[in-house]
């Protein structure tokens, strides 16, 4: 049997973590893997920001004007790194 990690204490209960464990036992027990599923639910998130992004960055911010540099007083073009920064690591 794999470990399978729930949750950190006190941010998941007991009684919540206790449930979760008999949801991972009852999937493996029906020939199910529950860390795959929760793996390709996470990518297909991802893959769902990602496209959130890039259409905002086409439809919202590739249509106004471009912002101006600071040093130089030029238009700079929008970048997809500078409207996804918070995101974390990841490709961009």
């Amino acid at each position: 049997m794999q470990r399978q990690t729930i949750g950190r204490y006190p941010a998941v209960s007991l009684v919540l973590a206790r449930e979760k464990a008999a949801e991972i036992r009852l999937a493996k027990a029906q020939g199910r893997n529950p860390q795959k599923e929760k793996c390709v639910a996470v990518a297909r998130d991802r893959l769902a920001f990602d496209t959130l992004a890039d259409d905002f960055i086409r439809l919202y911010v590739e249509r106004r004007k471009a912002p101006r540099s600071i040093a130089s007083g030029k238009a700079t073009p929008a970048r997809r790194v500078d409207v996804i920064t918070a995101r974390g690591a990841g490709a961009v």
